[in-house]
């Protein structure tokens, strides 16, 4: 099942260690203390002018895509994870692109990393010491 396969992707990338995962509730899979887990952000509006200029929607398009989009994200942490992606506390870092440039946002990012693990081991796959995700009839993800 994709829940499974997923858990089994990001343990194998957890063991390799010094990879960038994008996405799919991972943060809510890995050992909190083994991996940097961040939240990248942006204002609603600025999210809507980029689609608008880079997708060529209008902009109530690009605003009913983005709300749609968000709302199967949630959902599918929400009904995997049994998680808010919300909760500010499930993150080590949270960076806006609104305020701050792509590439500073990697920057801090890096930083960030390097900060925490710069004296550790790679990071390693373990058991973590909550719930597995919950195993519905997700077949895989829900957007994108």
């Amino acid at each position: 099942d994709y829940v499974r396969g997923l858990d089994q992707v990001a343990q194998a990338i957890a063991r390799r260690g010094a990879a960038v995962v994008v996405g799919r509730g991972v943060a809510f899979l890995l050992d909190p203390a083994a991996c940097l887990r961040v939240r990248v952000v942006c204002p609603l509006e600025q999210r809507v002018a980029h689609l608008v200029e880079h997708a060529q929607l209008c902009p109530e398009s690009a605003r009913a895509t983005i709300d749609y989009v968000d709302r199967e994200r949630h959902a599918f942490v929400r009904e995997v994870y049994e998680r808010d992606s919300d909760d500010p506390t499930s993150y080590d870092l949270q960076i806006s692109t609104g305020t701050t440039p792509v590439d500073v946002a990697a920057d801090m990012i890096v930083a960030a990393y390097q900060a925490r693990f710069a004296a550790r081991p790679r990071a390693r796959a373990t058991q973590p010491p909550w719930p597995r995700p919950v195993s519905r009839t997700t077949t895989g993800p829900r957007s994108r």
